[in-house]
């Protein structure tokens, strides 16, 4: 097995022998909107699912961010629940907002977004690591094993069949040593998917 990883920025792999803390079926790396969704989902399907975050809190831009109109995509599936949920927090009063009126499905404070999130995943089962992020790719060949991920409580190794990069800027993928669109055709400057 291998560990791949940076160092000083250069991707570097090295065999190891791995000794996993945790074990999990999927671990999301980046909880905003898109990993956040993919954790709450996971965790209902009775999937034993880690979530991992480098902020306090899930909900990217649309969360801890404050992007209060934040789109979350076409109407449907679990952006709604969450956008009810939110609507029944901002009922109880202890929210308050000054944010422009029109679009009541999906503006919120940013805070109420995070916890109602967080909330959900807890319920549904997840596993949520906060201020912590993946400083290593385990790969046994080309199929991915685990993640390193340092935080508050130090190194922790999890192992996992599925790695979800839920990431704005691709930390996972570049860690696994994924193929990446290295610039944009406009002005050269970086962009991963």
């Amino acid at each position: 097995m291998r560990l791949h990883t940076l160092i000083e920025g250069k991707p570097r792999a090295f065999e190891v022998t791995a000794r996993f803390d945790r074990t999990y079926d999927v671990v999301v790396v980046g909880l905003g909107t898109a990993g956040a969704t993919a954790l709450i989902g996971l965790a209902r399907q009775g999937v034993r699912v880690l979530g991992v975050e480098r902020a306090t809190g899930m909900g990217g831009q649309g969360g801890l961010g404050c992007v209060w109109d934040y789109f979350y995509g076409l109407r449907g599936g679990l952006q709604e629940e969450i956008s009810r949920e939110c609507d029944r927090m901002m009922a109880s009063g202890r929210y308050t907002t000054t944010q422009r009126p029109g679009l009541p499905e999906q503006s919120f404070p940013g805070l109420a977004r995070t916890q109602v999130m967080e909330r959900m995943a807890l319920e549904a089962g997840a596993d949520v690591l906060y201020e912590t992020q993946a400083t290593g790719v385990y790969l046994e060949g080309n199929q991915v094993a685990g993640v390193r991920l340092a935080g508050p409580e130090g190194m922790l190794d999890a192992a996992c069949r599925i790695l979800i990069d839920g990431t704005g800027e691709a930390d996972a993928a570049v860690l696994a040593g994924c193929e990446l669109l290295p610039n944009r055709l406009s002005d050269g400057a970086t962009q991963y998917y």
